[in-house]
C-alpha cells in the first residue's frame, strides 16, 4: 500500500539518485511533492539553470522579470541584515501579496518571505 511516509521516504532517494543527472547536464534538479493514492504515486521533478553558484529557480527569473531589484533597491542574491542575521535575496513570489520576497537566511539556509517595503528599508545594511 502507498502512504505519505512511502511517497517520502521514495521522494528522498529519488532526489540522491537524480543529483548525478544534474550535474552531467549542468542543471540542479529537485522533486516537488505530488500526489498519491492506494495503488499509484505522482512525483514532480524541478530544474533549475545554473548562473554562477546561483541557482536560477521560477521565484528568481520573476524578481528579474517583474524588476523588483527597482522596487527594493537590491538585486537578485544582494545580501542585508536584519536583527543581526544576514539574508541573501533569492526571488519573488508571484501569488503572495504580502510578504513576496523570498530571501535566504545565510545561518539557517531557510528561505523566508519578506514584504517589499521592509527588504527595501533593510536594503542599506549590507554585509
Amino acid at each position: 500500500m502507498i502512504d505519505n511516509k512511502l511517497t517520502r521516504m521514495l521522494r528522498a532517494d529519488i532526489a540522491d539518485a537524480i543529483q548525478d543527472i544534474g550535474k552531467k547536464y549542468g542543471v540542479v534538479l529537485e522533486v516537488r511533492p505530488g500526489s498519491y493514492s492506494t495503488n499509484n504515486f505522482t512525483l514532480k521533478i524541478e530544474g533549475s539553470q545554473m548562473v554562477g553558484d546561483e541557482v536560477m529557480t521560477r521565484e528568481a527569473v520573476a524578481y528579474r522579470t517583474y524588476s523588483m531589484h527597482e522596487q527594493t533597491g537590491l538585486e537578485l542574491f544582494s545580501k542585508f541584515t536584519d536583527g543581526g542575521e544576514t539574508f541573501k535575496v533569492t526571488g519573488y513570489r508571484t501569488r503572495a501579496s504580502k510578504r513576496p520576497i523570498l530571501c535566504r537566511s545565510l545561518k539557517s539556509g531557510r528561505d523566508y518571505g519578506f514584504p517589499t517595503q521592509m527588504v527595501k528599508r533593510l536594503g542599506g545594511v549590507v554585509n
